[in-house]
């Protein structure tokens, strides 16, 4: 009995401590909770975390812990775990700074600083100086070594390719940069860190450097550093020491000083050099254009926008057939595949069984899951072992398109066109034949598709319009349209007025042409806004791009909310239409505009200049800014850039008249 009551006073002063603990634990994680659901936004949000880690003493108890392992003698652990601190704080940071004024719920806030976190690298330094370092480039830190190896000398890996899993895309970034956010290091700036870590590894060597390619394909730079040393390469044998002359001559040459050139015995090389320097474009022959292009121009809606935009590019691009080195990757733009054929596949499968205003919200939705579901699994199998990133960039996906079929159901909902044509091809082969265009001197035609061709009977005359899917920003921008942009959904809206006949109805009659946004758009603020107030915001983003016949009736067939939610028109108190709308006229002046327009373009290339005149609409706006072909180009000897000014709807139907025969 004596043991018994000592065994049970033992035990009662454990449970006691355990209880203490757990209770200090559930007060702190309960206060956090409640701060975390009391939050109005990410800032209120993160401020509740960072007092939550204050409370439980994580920055002593981490450097306590690091101690512990020096004082064991594991410095690598000792080192991991003095940076845990500060990467947290950072990661904290960061999120304030991008997302602190954006309200979400906890989980979602939760995940996404989860995600923040495992983007975050933890690196050690040697602790010995005598010993042999591995680690990747970024991570060499030191100025000299007696050896270095370099292994995995391949192509796609010195340096590496650009990732596609980025939840930004390189104009986001852009963008967020112009506007003054700081984010970690575009594309451009990370292979610059890339390349300057890789010349600081290879110069550090001060007695050998060697390779190795693991049997792959030798990485371009490993070649050049071979012929740069004059040493034997992978499978290029030894370097042929005229590489070493012409790059000279290059350096000499971009600095005008030909007596270095001569003093090196390199001068045939300077002089060739510097007269290339100086060649201009010119122009091609006919037979030649004839040569690369063939008797007639087979077009599509990006080569028409190519040749408005920069006429060299297009040479480039479509003549030459010079394309760009890409990285063998998942693209960020086949998000805007996986969305067209969702949209196409469900509207497909609801107009079956009667339509978007007989099925209910809820199968327009198990529709397309199905459809999301049959995607994702017939083209990307190799996401079945996901990481964390790519299930929640996929779950993100997911939710995105769900918030899109229900803008399409809402919208057909409240219209009397249907869905009668989708992905609708122009060319041989297809529902339509390729739409006939002619310049001066060659003729042309215009093949691709339309995502979706809708119909309706007004008054007895057969209505057809366009509905082109946008997953990025395109917008019906009337300076676009004056300089020949974005033409082809105005040019297969009128080959469908005049041959579809057979596929959609006799005496078609254009209606109009718009961009459904197939994404969700964000809505900024600042501060906290009220959810009126953000839904207000983001009807605003959700209206249709684009132009329709004013002709109340019809519009009014499109769409029977008043006022409009979705068209881009509006109509006054007094019925007249004020502005996204052109009267019957209109619409055979700016039919005789497009041809025209197109004719004009054609004549670009037939003939043959190939002289760079790329367009300008401002700072961050231009066909250089993106442009794979600069290094071809020499802008610095290009004649000038056109500057395109914003054109307001009235100016443009008053400025459509007179070019027509311009």
């Amino acid at each position: 009995e004596q043991l018994g009551g000592a065994w049970f006073a033992r035990d009662e002063d454990h449970i006691r401590e355990l209880n203490s603990i757990r209770r200090r634990c559930v007060e702190h994680l309960a206060r956090l909770r409640s701060a975390i659901l009391l939050a109005r936004n990410t800032d209120d949000q993160l401020r509740a975390l960072n007092s939550f880690l204050e409370n439980i003493h994580a920055a002593e108890k981490l450097r306590d812990l690091a101690k512990e392992y020096a004082a064991a003698g594991d410095r690598r652990s000792a080192q991991e775990t003095e940076q845990l601190w500060d990467i947290l704080v950072n990661a904290m940071e960061q999120m304030d700074r991008l997302l602190g004024q954006t309200a979400r719920e906890p989980e979602s806030f939760f995940r996404l600083f989860e995600l923040l976190l495992s983007q975050y690298d933890v690196g050690t330094i040697p602790s010995s100086l005598d010993q042999v370092t591995a680690g990747a480039v970024a991570d060499l830190r030191r100025r000299q070594a007696s050896y270095v190896f370099v292994l995995g000398a391949e192509e796609g890996e010195f340096p590496p390719y650009a990732s596609g899993s980025s939840v930004l895309t390189e104009s986001e970034r852009e963008t967020l940069h112009a506007m003054g956010i700081s984010l970690s290091g575009s594309f451009a700036r990370q292979m610059d860190q890339e390349l300057a870590g890789i010349y600081a590894a290879v110069s550090a060597a001060t007695k050998r450097l060697e390779f190795s390619t693991g049997g792959g394909q030798g990485a371009y730079l490993f070649q050049r550093l071979c012929a740069l040393l004059g040493q034997p390469g992978d499978q290029a044998g030894t370097c042929d020491p005229i590489g070493n002359t012409l790059e000279a001559a290059s350096f000499f040459s971009a600095r005008g000083d030909e007596a270095a050139a001569r003093s090196l015995g390199i001068l045939a090389d300077y002089q060739r050099i510097s007269r290339g320097a100086g060649y201009a474009f010119g122009l091609i022959r006919p037979e030649t254009v004839r040569g690369l292009y063939g008797e007639k121009l087979r077009l599509s809606a990006s080569q028409i926008d190519k040749i408005a935009k920069c006429r060299f590019a297009y040479f480039m691009e479509y003549g030459l057939r010079v394309k760009e080195r890409q990285a063998a990757e998942v693209d960020p733009r086949q998000f805007g595949t996986f969305v067209h054929y969702v949209l196409e596949h469900t509207a497909r499968d609801v107009e079956s069984l009667g339509g978007f205003a007989k099925i209910e919200l809820e199968k327009a939705l198990e529709i397309a899951q199905e459809h999301m579901d049959a995607y994702v699994k017939e083209n990307f199998r190799e996401l079945e072992d996901r990481s964390f990133r790519e299930s929640y960039l996929q779950t993100r996906n997911y939710e995105e398109i769900r918030a899109v079929v229900k803008e399409l159901w809402e919208e057909l909902r409240c219209s009397d066109f249907r869905p009668k044509g989708f992905e609708v091809g122009f060319g041989p082969g297809s529902d339509m034949p390729a739409v006939e265009l002619k310049g001066t001197h060659m003729e042309a035609e215009l093949g691709g598709y339309v995502d979706r061709v809708d119909t309706c009977t007004v008054r007895g005359q057969n209505y057809v319009r366009v509905v082109d899917y946008k997953t990025g920003k395109k917008n019906f921008d009337y300076c676009d349209i004056l300089n020949g942009i974005g033409l082809q959904m105005l040019l297969y809206l009128f080959a469908l007025e005049a041959g579809g006949a057979d596929l959609f109805g006799k005496d078609l009659k254009a209606a109009g042409v718009l961009y459904f946004p197939a994404r969700m758009p964000l809505v900024t603020a600042s501060g906290r806004v009220s959810q009126d107030k953000a839904e207000k915001e983001l009807r605003r983003e959700l209206v249709r791009k684009g132009i329709v016949l004013k002709d109340t009736d019809v519009v009014r067939a499109m769409e029977d909310n008043d006022p409009f939610v979705y068209l881009p028109c509006r109509i006054n108190a007094k019925g007249e239409f004020t502005q996204g709308a052109a009267d019957p006229a209109q619409w055979e002046e700016l039919k005789d505009y497009v041809y025209a327009t197109v004719g004009r373009l054609i004549d670009r290339v037939s003939s043959g200049n190939i002289e760079p005149d790329p367009y300008s609409r401002g700072p961050g706006d231009d066909a250089c800014r993106f442009c794979a072909y600069g290094d071809a180009c020499h802008l610095d000897v290009c004649g000038g850039k056109r500057e395109f000014q914003v054109v307001k709807e009235p100016e443009f139907w008053e400025q459509i008249g007179g070019k027509n025969n311009g």
